[in-house]
């Protein structure tokens, strides 16, 4: 039964808890860059654009999301106790796989 509960709420937090994605912080249309609702300037795109690949290629930013990760997965596989112990891990989990994928694509826009 336990086994159960955990497939379950592994499926609920992975495919019904999204509540924010990378479209919901920033998006490009017509060539011009928005973060959530408000239009961003050229000047102000290409910098966001620069310091993201600088973060990106950061030893320090490399090292700190290793070891938020690692910590999120053994919050959720190794030391869960409880279904909520779980649901948290996953949700960090989701949390840092946000964070990258919008430094992914702010490195990688065409203005």
């Amino acid at each position: 039964m336990k086994r159960l509960k955990m497939i379950i709420l592994n499926y609920m937090v992975k495919n019904l808890f999204v509540g924010l994605t990378e479209e919901d912080v920033f998006k490009v249309l017509g060539g011009k860059l928005f973060i959530g609702e408000d239009e961003v300037t050229e000047e102000t795109a290409r910098m966001y654009k620069q310091k993201a690949q600088d973060i990106m290629n950061s030893e320090v930013w490399k090292a700190v999301m290793k070891k938020i990760w690692y910590e999120a997965e053994k919050t959720t596989f190794q030391n869960a106790q409880t279904n909520e112990d779980c649901f948290f891990g996953k949700a960090m989990i989701l949390n840092i796989d946000l964070i990258q994928k919008y430094l992914e694509k702010l490195s990688r826009i065409k203005l």
